[in-house]
């Protein structure tokens, strides 16, 4: 039910009718039978529970494939070429890909599996370097920050000796204005 209402309310925008709705199917793969029946494919729509013959079709349906059905009688080719899609779904390989369908399908999968690994590769050197790169930030950083207290130091340094100088010069004055006072420094 979720499924079918997921793709329901994804399919039609807000507003519109409900005659919009296209038609749904849910395909499920099964590692176990949901039905007891040993069955390869059971097909579920709805209908009225009262009379079984009354038509209805609300557009929805649901099938379930077992991996390990039977093969259904009365469709055995189909049945049979859905067997072998399905044990080839469950194990994935050459083996098992025993129609040219299932050899294509294969060669794909071996396509993606090696694109994959190319890729995980690739991310593998991009965070390498990502984290080469943030190691050289922490020790830009580090370094950063030793300059900055140097400097900091060196103006707290500076700062300081003005403030010598400004306490010494006042002192000078002072002394400057008591020897002047006393008349001693027009006698040099």
């Amino acid at each position: 039910r979720f499924y079918h209402a997921k793709m329901d309310s994804d399919s039609i925008k807000s507003g519109a009718g409900f005659d919009q709705l296209q038609r749904t199917y849910v395909i499920m793969i099964m590692s176990y039978d949901p039905f007891d029946r040993v069955r390869l494919r059971y097909t579920v729509r709805r209908g009225c529970v009262e009379d079984p013959t009354i038509p209805y079709d609300d557009g929805s349906c649901t099938i379930y494939l077992y991996v390990h059905g039977k093969p259904d009688e009365t469709d055995e080719e189909g049945s049979v070429e859905l067997q072998q899609m399905l044990h080839f779904m469950e194990n994935t390989d050459r083996e098992h890909a025993v129609t040219p369908d299932l050899k294509r399908i294969q060669d794909m999968v071996d396509h993606i599996k090696q694109s994959r690994e190319a890729q995980q590769e690739a991310m593998k050197i991009y965070e390498r370097e990502q984290m080469l790169k943030e190691e050289g930030r922490e020790e830009e950083r580090a370094n950063t920050e030793r300059e900055k207290k140097r400097a900091d130091a060196a103006e707290k340094e500076a700062n300081e000796a003005r403030l010598e100088v400004q306490r010494l010069s006042a002192e000078v004055e002072n002394l400057r204005s008591l020897l002047e006072e006393k008349g001693i420094l027009n006698q040099m």
